[in-house]
């Protein structure tokens, strides 16, 4: 059996960052986050994993993203996996899961979570020990529709815009946590990436609540899909300024916690597919019954 080389944080090397980006290349990888962070925007906590053949060719790839888990008051280390690239001369030989089970290894005795929302990843873990597949619900709540907002100043922000953009970027960087329940820091750039490729116009700025918030408001369903904030907001006060009249439902992009005793929460359905995570809980003591991890926290 051919043998293989793990390379990883490699992004100082000429040779192994074209080879990535031919990678991606041939698999179609634009528009991903990983084709944005090799080019625009590398990021301290992204690690890319590698197998390399003896001629040095980049033959499977694997981000990850170390950060910070908090589940209730608790901050724990954790990573998350990342998009999974294979060389087509060598898919159906298993480097997948060399690769990923390599990864596995050298990081199961250092964080406390490893978990994947990546659907190719996703496929060889569910053959690794100690993973969990997890289905995860979305949590909302029913709105008056004769409620109208209380009509403060919102504005909305401009990403092309570079001052408006690094504005946002240190707000991320520096916020309290969305979710009293589960949350994540030191993930900026996936952040960011989800919401120019999906919210890029809805990101608005709430001076009076020293809040910049990302929702949409489509068929009278209000989705607020994210908080960022250096102070605690009060989220049902934010409702109430944000929220117009005629929405019938609210829903959240993250678990709001005990401010509200009137929750439904529901499996999440993508397309016509429940949402998966592959966890594997080290030490964080994460609840798994209806758990949902922040939208705009997830890497695919």
């Amino acid at each position: 059996m051919e043998k293989f080389e793990l390379i990883y944080d490699y992004r100082d090397n000429k040779h192994y960052n074209v080879e990535l980006l031919n990678l991606m290349k041939r698999e179609g990888a634009k528009s991903t986050f990983e084709d944005w962070m090799v080019r625009y925007q590398w990021d301290d906590n992204y690690v890319p994993f590698a197998l390399v053949n003896h001629k040095g060719d980049i033959v499977a790839n694997v981000g990850v993203m170390k950060m910070s888990v908090f589940v209730g008051n608790t901050r724990y280390k954790g990573i998350q996996l990342i998009s999974l690239l294979v060389r087509d001369s060598y898919k159906n030989q298993d480097v997948e899961s060399i690769l990923l089970n390599m990864i596995v290894n050298k990081f199961e005795n250092v964080v406390d979570a490893i978990y994947s929302f990546d659907e190719d990843i996703n496929e060889f873990l569910q053959d690794f020990p100690h993973f969990d597949k997890i289905e995860e619900f979305i949590y909302s709540k029913k709105w008056d529709p004769e409620k109208a907002s209380s009509g403060v100043i919102v504005k909305k922000m401009d990403l092309s815009n570079s001052k408006e953009f690094d504005l946002l970027y240190h707000e991320i960087k520096h916020t309290t946590r969305v979710s009293p329940i589960i949350a994540t820091s030191g993930d900026v750039s996936i952040k960011l990436f989800n919401i120019l490729k999906y919210y890029d116009r809805n990101v608005y700025h709430v001076p009076s609540k020293d809040a910049f918030v990302i929702f949409t408001n489509i068929d009278n369903i209000f989705r607020i899909v994210s908080i960022y904030s250096k102070s605690q907001c009060d989220l049902q006060d934010l409702l109430n300024v944000l929220v117009p009249k005629g929405t019938k439902k609210v829903e959240f992009g993250f678990i709001p916690g005990p401010i509200f005793s009137d929750l439904d929460i529901e499996p999440n359905i993508e397309g016509n597919k429940r949402n998966k995570i592959f966890l594997r809980d080290i030490s964080a003591g994460v609840d798994k019954s209806k758990i949902f991890f922040p939208t705009l926290s997830r890497g695919r």
